[in-house]
């Protein structure tokens, strides 16, 4: 499909799509983890479009993957929350009976001396 593109492009003698395809796919060869921008102008749907045909291996991903991996990665979060909310709460607690505990017996022990 990419080849289709270029050919095209260098019949009609178009060479900013031209190169500016090539340099896509320069860029897409070099990175990892490649992300495309995109601010949702007029030139948004053209460079999406873009970087889907040049981008063969499939290594840009759409936002709905990057939303999902994001909610998967971040599921838990308000349940660590709560817990360690309610954890610290069972530490206070405990931490309050153990001085009252003290004082307690402090009081008794007090009370009991001749």
């Amino acid at each position: 499909m990419l080849d289709e593109a270029l050919n095209k492009c260098a019949e009609n003698n178009n060479y900013t799509i031209y190169t500016s395809m090539c340099k896509a796919q320069r860029i897409l060869m070099r990175s990892y983890d490649a992300v495309c921008s995109i601010s949702g102008g007029s030139d948004s749907d053209i460079v999406l479009d873009l970087i889907h045909k040049v981008d063969e291996d499939g290594k840009v991903p759409t936002f709905e993957e990057l939303y999902d991996a994001y909610q998967r990665r971040h599921v838990n979060d308000h349940f660590t929350r709560e817990a360690h909310k309610h954890l610290a709460e069972i530490a206070r607690r405990r931490q309050r009976d153990e001085q009252e505990r003290i004082i307690q017996t402090e009081e008794r022990e007090r009370k009991n001396r001749p």
